[in-house]
């Protein structure tokens, strides 16, 4: 399944980023701004020959959230989402701040020993985040 994001923006009236315009014209590079948005699912496709689906989503509507404490309490809404997903937090949170993250085994590595002799168990297999191929291989396209 494919998921492409549409290329339209919403229209002024759901767009507050077009009152920090001015900000992002000018000559230095501004902060990156957090902003509340609304997605939906703008289109879907069925490929018959190719059995394969896509979906384009689009911005419904965007808010950047200018004051500092709204900015904030976003950012930590995003952060918590992000580590429960299991992504990797965008920026280093505050010392004082905490996270629920959780714990991770990290496999042992025996770089000395041939990976033929080495145990099954001592291999790292792969996650349930990558994509697995079957024994024909991937999938022509």
């Amino acid at each position: 399944m494919t998921v492409n994001i549409s290329g339209q923006v919403p229209a002024e009236a759901q767009n507050g980023m077009f009152a920090i315009e001015e900000d992002w014209l000018d000559d230095g590079t501004p902060e990156p701004v957090v902003a509340i948005v609304i997605i939906e699912r703008h289109g879907f496709k069925f490929d018959d020959g190719k059995q394969e689906r896509s979906a384009t989503m689009k911005f419904r509507h965007i808010e950047p959230l200018l004051g500092v404490k709204d900015a904030e309490a976003a950012r930590k809404l995003l952060d918590k989402a992000c580590v429960a997903r299991g992504g990797v937090v965008y920026r280093r949170p505050d010392p004082d701040e905490e996270l629920d993250i959780p714990e991770v085994d990290e496999p042992s590595l025996d770089l000395d020993t041939p990976l033929e002799e080495q145990s099954s168990e001592n291999n790292v297999t792969a996650g349930p985040w990558e994509p697995s191929v079957d024994d024909e291989g991937p999938a022509a396209s």
